[in-house]
């Protein structure tokens, strides 16, 4: 707890000025380590000072970092069911919409397998 409170002590340092920088992340990050606390505890940390990282492939499925994989599969296909371009298209959406759900299709598998190369269930080339 005391550990978790000089990390918070530190963030609110860093975001003082309103901009956290790539170095002071850094810094944060190894801080953090150095207490020994897992990554999901800084993320925790660091989302509550921040914000959710909108790049976390979590965030984008909307699932919880320590979620059973198969709860992420689930979630996966059910996003791409929703949003997959063709299903959009044939549901009523303009075609103009078709290229904003291709691009939305694109970062919901790019999410999935980042998880999967996270967890080892893919060789990320």
């Amino acid at each position: 707890c005391l550990l978790e409170g000089v990390l918070d002590g530190l963030f609110m340092i860093a975001t003082a000025d309103g901009v956290v920088t790539d170095d002071e992340l850094t810094y944060l990050e190894t801080v953090s380590r150095a207490f020994g606390f897992k990554e999901s505890t800084f993320r925790r940390i660091k989302a509550g000072h921040m914000g959710p990282d909108r790049n976390d492939p979590y965030h984008v499925l909307g699932v919880a970092h320590d979620a059973e994989f198969d709860e992420i599969k689930r979630t996966y296909r059910k996003l791409m069911a929703d949003n997959h371009p063709d299903r959009v298209v044939y549901h009523g959406a303009p075609r103009e919409f078709e290229s904003a759900a291709h691009d939305k299709a694109a970062t919901i598998t790019g999410a999935y397998a980042r998880i999967k190369a996270e967890r080892g269930l893919i060789a990320v080339n």
